[in-house]
């Protein structure tokens, strides 16, 4: 059987880039990853911050391939992630929780730094 590419876990937050040197704005990146044997297409998920801002996964992405990751670079005026620690969580196109990730103040501090989840 396929798996539902929906089913929480199935596309995890692997890594964010929340403190770029320099200014924050274009640099601020999230990474998803796909430890599974098929593509799952990123139509319809949504990226969403601690304050409930929400980034829709933009088209031009597709799909995460098989064994692979994608990095969503954060534009200007979408969700932010804060220097001060925070959270960040992928939802499906039905809505649900497919992962939740949260890092502290000491990691974002780290100015250039990526965090791994």
């Amino acid at each position: 059987p396929v798996p539902d590419p929906a089913e929480p876990g199935k596309l995890p937050i692997l890594a964010a880039h929340v403190n770029p040197q320099g200014d924050d704005v274009g640099g601020e990146r999230v990474m998803l990853a796909n430890g599974g044997g098929q593509a799952v297409s990123l139509e319809g998920y949504v990226l969403r911050d601690a304050n409930r801002n929400r980034l829709p996964i933009p088209d031009e992405f597709g799909s995460v391939p098989a064994r692979g990751a994608v990095t969503v670079t954060l534009p200007r005026g979408s969700m932010q992630l804060s220097n001060k620690g925070g959270e960040i969580t992928l939802l499906t196109p039905s809505g649900a929780v497919a992962h939740r990730v949260s890092y502290s103040k000491a990691q974002a501090r780290r100015e250039g730094e990526m965090i791994y989840f």
